[in-house]
């Protein structure tokens, strides 16, 4: 596990540019925790920009996901809060018993099929139902999860780890690259 301390936006743009240039073929998957206003959509603009997209990157919340194609590698960008809202009301789910969801999964899957960066906001929130639990369980991902450094605006601490094998060598990359900004333990 890897723990940076990101000093502001630029250093989130860094951090997002480097790993997008170590993503490579077949799915990427990240998995994106951390509180509101933590820049989690901010680190998923900085990523796509980083891949060569040029449109508008926009939250997904009330959508669930936005595709953008233009760049290097297509980027999925999943916000799942609203996720949060509908369990807690009950799920909404349908006659069959599958909710928005078990469809968003379905869709996902066959997204992984190909190369693509699919970056997916309050990951978290797949733990909920068993189809996010086996989508996530079932792919390689790198978690990075932001939080709040007590008495900053901006400062950031983005803790990083490489779920199964596909991300450890970029992760360890970051580390050797990313000296200066190491949180101490």
């Amino acid at each position: 596990m890897l723990k940076l301390i990101l000093r502001d936006v630029g250093d989130l743009e860094r951090l997002a540019g480097v790993i997008a240039g170590g993503l490579g073929p077949g799915c990427n998957l990240l998995s994106l925790t951390g509180q509101m206003g933590t820049g989690k959509t901010t680190f998923v603009k900085a990523l796509a920009r980083a891949l060569g997209i040029e449109e508008l990157v926009v939250s997904p919340t009330f959508v669930m996901m936005n595709e953008y194609v233009n760049g290097r590698l297509p980027v999925y960008h999943v916000d799942l809060y609203r996720m949060g809202e509908i369990a807690e009301l009950g799920g909404r789910d349908d006659e069959n018993g599958l909710g928005s969801l078990d469809f968003l999964v379905a869709e996902l899957e066959e997204i992984s099929k190909k190369d693509s960066l699919i970056a997916i906001e309050w990951a978290e929130l797949m733990d909920r139902n068993q189809s996010g639990r086996e989508f996530m369980s079932g792919h390689e991902h790198l978690a990075l999860d932001f939080q709040y450094v007590t008495n900053s605006d901006l400062k950031r601490l983005a803790v990083m780890d490489s779920i199964g094998m596909k991300f450890t060598k970029l992760v360890l990359d970051i580390e050797e690259g990313f000296g200066d900004m190491m949180e101490d333990s």
